[in-house]
């Protein structure tokens, strides 16, 4: 590895850490506000606003406002779908799970970047890597322990928070491809837009809640660290590759537990930990051999 590339190899996991740990502390002011039972669609809405006039304000203040506008618009607004999707996915998620229990679910999304990025990024695929997704797999079966027995709205949890890692590993995909030809500036701004657009749209249609200052506070907070997580993230797909940044969401295993402590006083169970660590194991083994591969 050259010097050039080892620095963007760690400032991609500086980045990359950054975003995650910025991004579960978002997560605890929406679940705030999802608990409260707000429309799913006014909390995207509301949080897609404040992100977007922020970069929009900043690019209006630097003169390069005509940067935002995508070079690829359809792939832009391809991006910012299924961030959009994964963001409607974590409210539902946070109604029905305590933080640790996402994050461990969450955590199989390394294991389905990899088997993305062999797809579509041409990334090297072996069959150890492959047992390793596996065990992966079974790591999060095992944190949310189904034996026990799932009620309605743990199973609705559960299944939010899988469609979430599906989703954010195909963002991870797209964003590695677009980040060669996109500004960050723009991919952030159009990821607030589309959100704000889309969910605007359905307000008149389905109602809308007045917020409190309380949880208009929560959700202007939320809005902040997503964008903020959003922009680091970007940062660290333009330094690395899309299998080296995926292991880094494991620190929220450490972060979720101390929010979820201090925010809302719940402990994660031993399972869950259990689970975390197995899927933790085959993510950092999984790295491990990609860059053992690419040595050679």
């Amino acid at each position: 590895m050259t010097e050039d590339n080892f620095q963007n190899y760690r400032r991609g996991i500086l980045y990359a850490i950054a975003a995650f740990t910025i991004w579960i502390t978002g997560n605890a002011c929406t679940k705030i506000a999802a608990e409260a039972h707000f429309p799913l669609y006014e909390i995207v809405c509301f949080m897609g606003s404040v992100g977007a006039l922020i970069v929009a304000a900043n690019a209006w203040r630097r003169g390069t406002f005509r940067s935002l506008w995508p070079r690829q618009p359809r792939h832009q607004f391809l991006l910012a779908l299924l961030y959009l999707l994964a963001d409607c996915c974590n409210v539902v998620a946070f109604r029905h799970l305590p933080l640790p229990t996402f994050c461990a679910i969450v955590f199989t999304s390394p294991m389905i970047v990899t088997l993305l990025a062999a797809i579509f990024l041409s990334e090297k695929l072996s069959p150890p890597k492959l047992i390793a997704i596996l065990c992966g797999f079974g790591g999060a079966l095992f944190a949310v322990h189904p034996w026990d027995g799932v009620s309605k709205g743990d199973f609705v949890g559960y299944l939010s928070s899988f469609a979430n890692g599906f989703l954010w590993a195909f963002s991870v995909i797209l964003t590695r491809k677009l980040s060669c030809s996109e500004k960050t500036e723009s991919m952030v701004f159009n990821n607030g837009a589309v959100q704000s657009l889309v969910c605007g749209a359905l307000i008149p249609m389905l109602g809308f809640v007045p917020l409190s200052g309380y949880y208009t506070l929560m959700l202007t907070m939320a809005g902040i660290l997503q964008i903020t997580g959003v922009y680091c993230f970007y940062m660290a797909a333009k330094s690395t590759q899309a299998s080296t940044i995926a292991p880094c969401l494991y620190t929220q295993i450490i972060t979720g537990a101390m929010v979820s402590y201090l925010v809302f006083h719940t402990v994660p169970t031993w399972h869950v930990f259990a689970g975390a660590a197995v899927i933790i194991a085959a993510g950092l083994y999984m790295t491990a051999r990609t860059h053992q591969e690419q040595a050679y």
